[in-house]
């Protein structure tokens, strides 16, 4: 099942970047983001002025869920740093090493924006976004939580933690 995933992903993936942007504005069946997601948004810890707002979800299933494909629309407010990289991630007990696609992450500039990020869910857990340092190493200083049903984690315990 995962190879399956996998080869499924890469191809989705694939379409949506061998399109002109003209074309992925139409959400056709070449690449199955035909669901619209009726999310919810958990917990949330914004630092120093940092916000990150989710304005739609579209997928290849209308509920997060593994084996999907999901194009997340929205806007980020960046003021702690100086840029940021904005990623789509999942927190699970699933220990199983997955690929993080180039999709599900950007780099973003201090300041407001937009963004898009295609995110693929391989197991079980609580997706969240989140703006980690621009480097490839250090915790998230920005976090919101979003789900369908009982993968939407409430409330972040660890982000209490103002020194985090």
């Amino acid at each position: 099942m995962k190879l399956f995933c996998s080869f499924a992903c890469i191809a989705a993936l694939a379409t949506l970047a061998l399109r002109s942007p003209a074309a992925t504005e139409s959400r056709g069946p070449e690449h199955n983001l035909t669901h619209f997601v009726r999310f919810e948004t958990g917990g949330t810890w914004f630092r120093d002025g940092d916000r990150i707002t989710i304005d739609e979800i579209h997928g290849t299933s209308s509920r997060i869920e593994p084996g999907n494909l999901y194009e997340i629309k929205g806007t980020y407010a960046l003021a702690s740093h100086h840029k940021a990289r904005l990623s789509a991630y999942i927190t699970s007990s699933d220990r199983t090493p997955y690929p993080t696609l180039d999709t599900q992450t950007q780099v973003v500039d201090k300041g407001n924006g937009h963004f898009t990020l295609y995110w693929y869910c391989w197991c079980e857990g609580n997706p969240h976004l989140s703006f980690y340092p621009e480097t490839e190493r250090g915790s998230s200083f920005t976090s919101i939580y979003f789900g369908t049903g009982e993968n939407v984690l409430k409330h972040a315990s660890w982000l209490d933690d103002p020194a985090k």
